[in-house]
């Protein structure tokens, strides 16, 4: 059925349910699995604009290696995570403004043929306010999605 699987994660813990469910589908069909986050790195002109990053000449470099480590974190804590039910697995850090983009096209690059991701399950204004990524993959990716609760 599927040979590569990718499963989102932001750290959190609804997430780690997904990576959960998608370590022991990649089990059971003795696929590749693949976790992925997405981060933005602030682009350079910001020092100029945002007097936050102006403190010194190397401060939005300091900061994206700052983003740059935690999601470093987010993947570690996953794979382990996904190593007590299955070994083959792989982490992907992308860069992308649009988190769900960046795991829609982690997942055509690496060749995934599902993607999983958890969702918190909001509905109405905090839904509205908040948005959904697990929606915005739903709808814009071509790959069948899970979506786990």
């Amino acid at each position: 059925m599927y040979k590569k699987i990718l499963v989102a994660t932001d750290g959190s813990k609804i997430a780690e349910k997904g990576i959960i469910a998608g370590a022991k589908l990649a089990k059971g069909l003795n696929a590749e699995l693949f976790i992925v986050t997405v981060t933005s790195a602030i682009p350079s002109y910001t020092i100029d604009i945002q007097p936050e990053y102006a403190g010194t000449a190397s401060a939005f470099e300091d900061t994206n290696a700052d983003i740059a480590k935690e999601a470093k974190n987010i993947l570690e804590q996953g794979c382990a995570i996904a190593k007590q039910y299955y070994d083959n697995v792989k982490a992907i850090h992308a860069e992308n403004p649009i988190a769900a983009q960046g795991i829609i096209d982690s997942a055509n690059e690496y060749g995934a043929e599902i993607i999983i991701i958890a969702s918190h399950g909001r509905t109405g204004l905090t839904r509205m306010l908040l948005g959904s990524q697990a929606q915005e993959i739903l709808n814009l990716s071509q790959l069948p999605v899970l979506v786990v609760k």
